[in-house]
């Protein structure tokens, strides 16, 4: 699930929110809301800028 990989990810790379806004270009509400599951569907450009700023694959963020 999206919420719980992006979190479990994040965190493994020691990337803290507001970073990984910097880096992805997401900002830091989006963020908070996706890992909270807020936000159920993202758009696949959102997803596809944040699995580019963690280097992972779409696939690793969302299955």
């Amino acid at each position: 699930m999206l919420s719980n990989n992006l979190k479990k990810i994040r965190k493994e790379k020691n990337i803290g929110i507001r970073e990984l806004d910097k880096i992805s270009g997401v900002s830091h509400p989006i963020i908070i809301n996706i890992e909270s599951g807020k936000s159920k569907n993202p758009t696949i450009n959102t997803v596809k800028k944040l699995a580019k700023a963690l280097d992972v694959s779409i696939d690793e963020l969302v299955e």
